[in-house]
């Protein structure tokens, strides 16, 4: 008896001290969002509330695993593919400088090893019934081809390097066969070039920085890597419930009220007409900004309360304004769309794109733009859950063959470093190997 009494007093005692413990840590909690700007007390509490949303309707491992539908985004792109099946546009490639004593093998191996972990990437496309599937092929062999450009001069080798990056890149891929492909360059005993490329209907820019670290711990690792929670296939399959659903319908409500009525096309001043079809030939300008320049936007943002992306649109719509002498300026702009913790680790196609419609009408003042954007932003961001595709499908009625749908110009901004040189095992290191970019899929990209 007494351990029972002296255990419900400690119980008591315990009560109490977690009732006083959560009340300050609530305290805390609440004292710290009252500290953060309103913009990032908006996105606070839309996280907050789809945490909550989602608590019940996780992503799981779909029945069938080895056929399955295709994502939405997925869905477009193999259109796409359908009627320009020699076009690179959507090749996405994954360059690696490589310094120190390379094992052959076990690069070999490790790339492997990731292409049997993730099976979107042995995934091949088909139709069954006039409508695209995927299909895994858990079979595949990869093989790592070697080009040795060591016993040329250093000029010739920088030529060569530079041709036969831009010859792989530009690739097409057959969707029946494959979708991933990869070489290696020696340019001596001490230095390699990893390229690998993917199409994007099965990669974007979060995967490949899942890639290089998969990649690393699988060089590294005497076992094969554990297999994944989910694949991709699971988040499609999961994502065509969320829709047929109706889980999507009030955010579709509020982009057709965003987007209703006609769209402009922005009038850019080019320096040719517009092709009648899209050729997705480009190239890319880099541009430097100063620390202190960046550290002066940071604080007006913080001033404001906006973010640093909200002031860098409002200042690219006013630049695009000021070339196009439109008031209606639409741009577009990624978001990872990951926004589940399962999602964290896939490598897919899981990126969406939202479409940021700013009125710039009124003559505002930089303030009042400020907010125009702001609320723009902060709506796209409640509402982002909605595949662009069925944005596209709901809002234009009639497909413009030379141009990007609903938007011409699209804003990207990174909130991470380009990676630098790291340790991939022992002596030998990585780093990105830069490239010159020769395709655009829209008119102007500022990528930040």
């Amino acid at each position: 008896m007494l351990q029972i009494a002296l255990s419900s007093s400690i119980t008591e005692k315990f009560q109490k001290i977690n009732e006083t413990r959560s009340m300050t840590s609530e305290a805390q909690r609440q004292a710290r969002r009252a500290r953060l700007s309103s913009a990032k007390q908006a996105l606070l509490a839309q996280r907050l509330t789809a945490s909550a949303d989602d608590a019940g309707n996780r992503i799981r491992q779909r029945a069938d695993q080895q056929m399955y539908p295709l994502s939405f985004a997925q869905e477009r792109l193999w259109f796409l593919a359908q009627l320009e099946p020699d076009s690179p546009a959507y090749n996405r490639p994954l360059t690696l400088r490589l310094n120190g004593p390379l094992d052959l093998s076990a690069l070999e191996i490790a790339l492997s090893d990731i292409v049997q972990r993730h099976q979107v990437l042995q995934a091949t496309f088909t139709t069954v019934d006039g409508q695209p599937v995927q299909r895994i092929r858990t079979t595949q062999v990869l093989r790592l081809p070697l080009v040795d450009l060591s016993n040329l001069s250093a000029s010739e080798r920088a030529q060569q390097t530079d041709n036969l990056l831009a010859h792989t890149i530009r690739q097409p891929f057959d969707l029946s066969k494959n979708l991933f492909r990869t070489t290696l360059l020696r340019l001596s005993h001490q230095e390699h070039i990893l390229l690998i490329v993917i199409h994007h209907i099965a990669f974007d820019a979060w995967s490949a920085q899942l890639f290089v670290q998969d990649l690393t711990t699988a060089y590294q690792a005497d076992e094969p890597l554990p297999e994944p929670p989910l694949q991709y296939a699971d988040f499609a399959d999961w994502q065509r419930t969320q829709y047929i659903s109706g889980a999507y319908d009030s955010q579709l409500d509020y982009w057709r009220q965003q987007l209703g009525g006609e769209c402009s096309v922005l009038s850019l001043p080019t320096d040719r007409p517009h092709p009648a079809v899209q050729t997705y030939q480009g190239a890319s300008e880099p541009l430097r900004l100063e620390k202190r320049l960046t550290r002066a936007l940071r604080i007006q943002s913080q001033q404001a309360g906006v973010t640093l992306f909200m002031t860098l649109v409002a200042a690219f719509k006013v630049l695009l304004y000021r070339y196009t002498a439109q008031e209606d300026i639409i741009v577009g702009s990624p978001i990872n769309n990951r926004n589940q913790v399962e999602l964290e680790g896939l490598i897919g196609f899981v990126v969406n794109t939202l479409v940021l419609r700013t009125d710039l009408s009124g003559n505002p003042t930089w303030s009042a733009l400020l907010q125009r954007v702001r609320e723009v932003t902060l709506g796209a961001y409640a509402n982002q859950n909605i595949p662009f595709e069925k944005l596209v499908a709901e809002l234009e009625n009639e497909r413009d063959m030379s141009r990007h749908p609903l938007f011409q110009v699209m804003v990207t901004m990174h909130n991470r470093q380009p990676a630098g040189q790291s340790t991939f095992y022992g002596d030998l290191t990585v780093s990105q190997f830069p490239f010159n970019q020769e395709t655009a899929e829209f008119d102007l990209h500022l990528l930040i």
